[in-house]
């Protein structure tokens, strides 16, 4: 029996490279689209009543060279391993935050109940006004 080739070396070769400029193109719109799309970087954020500055983006990037210097950019999330391998500020400045501006006028946990709940409440409305 004889076999026809469908197939040859050099067609092989050109639908390889055709993958490849495919998915490379691919990657790059990708790319390209989620550079374009990243939130602003605030130049300083400022305390409304006082004008004080709490950081700048110097800041931040200060804060990005720590992240990078501890190993998170070769971590990555991409099944929600990196905050298992390299520290999750995220919620943790959240959470710091949320209990500072509770814990203003006096300390939270000595409050009552109501005096909590409204405090809660009205931090809430704060945090989603995101001034």
């Amino acid at each position: 029996m004889h076999y026809r080739q469908t197939f040859t070396i050099g067609r092989l070769w050109v639908l390889f490279i055709a993958l490849l400029a495919v998915m490379f193109g691919a990657l790059l719109l990708v790319g390209s689209r989620a550079f374009q799309l990243a939130p602003p970087l605030p130049s300083e954020v400022i305390v409304e009543d006082t004008n004080a500055v709490v950081f700048n983006d110097s800041d931040i990037h200060a804060g990005r060279d720590v992240w990078r210097r501890l190993g998170g950019m070769e971590m990555g999330s991409f099944w929600g391993q990196g905050s298992y391998l390299a520290p999750e500020w995220t919620a943790d400045v959240l959470h710091r935050e949320a209990m500072s501006l509770l814990s203003e006028q006096s300390p939270f946990d000595q409050l009552s109940e109501d005096e909590q709940a409204r405090r809660v409440a009205t931090l809430t409305s704060q945090i989603r006004r995101n001034t």
